[in-house]
């Protein structure tokens, strides 16, 4: 019992952020700061700094605006297929999940459209 208590102490002390610096997600995974997102981004944005180099080589349409579209629900990212796949971290497949900045940033894309 006293072996329990000392491991799950040590747990709780690791799991600290390091002053506020970092911050964690409720699934356990280690997230960077994120700093708010003032103005949206564009799709070049989007395309040329996450779709290309995270989507591309298994989906070749991310670099078309209007087939990325097909995946949305313009102003609400909640409900948007692509969004949903890489917040669950379904997708990329076979690699780390996006980032939470990553993650924001296509959020603030979708929820940005018309």
């Amino acid at each position: 019992m006293r072996m329990a208590l000392v491991f799950l102490s040590m747990l709780l002390i690791s799991c600290v952020p390091d002053k506020g610096k970092l911050t964690y997600s409720l699934d356990g995974r280690l997230n960077e700061e994120i700093t708010p997102i003032t103005t949206a981004p564009t799709f070049e944005q989007i395309k040329n700094d996450i779709l290309v180099p995270r989507c591309l080589e298994c989906h070749k349409w991310v670099r078309d605006e209007a087939r990325v579209r097909r995946k949305l629900v313009p102003g609400n990212a909640e409900e948007s297929e692509l969004f949903q796949v890489v917040e669950s971290g379904e997708m990329p497949e076979d690699a780390p999940p996006l980032p939470t900045r990553e993650l924001e940033l296509i959020r603030s894309y979708i929820n940005s459209i018309e």
